[in-house]
């Protein structure tokens, strides 16, 4: 008389044998939005550039079509940091970049007149980087970087006049998408 066989054993073993054996599999960790606008690296490198700098509270109302917009749409935060009295100072974006949104955000960034950029120190999945100039003749600069799985924006004007001048708030926020 033939063995009766355990059907859930067999589906069992079946999953075991295509998981391999319940031999954990390496997966890059994804990154890490950070939850509040409190992030003590970036308020350091802030600080660094520009004496004085903390996290300025700010109401955001953004508009479709946008940037902030989107990064919200994606459950990420938008914060200001800076000297607020001498209303000076920049924002960083976080957001969770899903395949589309990157290459949906990446294809506007192009048409704007972004560049592909590297980023020196920090080991981004890609970088896009537009200088312009203010009305009041000041250097606007913004970064746009996708670094594990976040969307990352830095955005600032007056202090910034180079991507080097922007780099130790650029590495810090790259440092706050790290999962902890």
């Amino acid at each position: 008389m033939p063995a009766r066989v355990n059907q859930s054993a067999v589906a069992m073993a079946c999953v075991l044998m295509l998981s391999g054996c319940g031999v954990p599999q390496e997966v890059a960790p994804e990154g890490v939005v950070p939850s509040s606008c409190e992030v003590a690296g970036v308020i350091r490198a802030f600080d660094q550039r520009v004496e004085g700098a903390d996290y300025i509270p700010t109401d955001w109302e953004p508009s479709e079509g946008t940037d902030l917009f989107e990064v919200y749409e994606a459950g990420g935060i938008a914060c200001t940091y800076g000297v607020e009295s001498a209303e000076i100072g920049g924002t960083v974006m976080w957001a969770l970049a899903s395949d589309e949104l990157w290459i949906e955000m990446s294809s506007e960034w192009k048409k704007a007149g972004y560049v592909a950029s590297d980023i020196p120190d920090v080991e981004e999945y890609e970088a896009f980087v537009l200088e312009t100039v203010a009305a009041d003749d000041q250097p606007v600069w913004f970064i746009n970087f996708h670094i594990n799985g976040v969307w990352v924006q830095f955005g600032a004007s007056k202090f910034v006049a180079s991507l080097e001048d922007a780099l130790g708030i650029v590495q810090a926020a790259a440092a706050a998408t790290s999962p902890k």
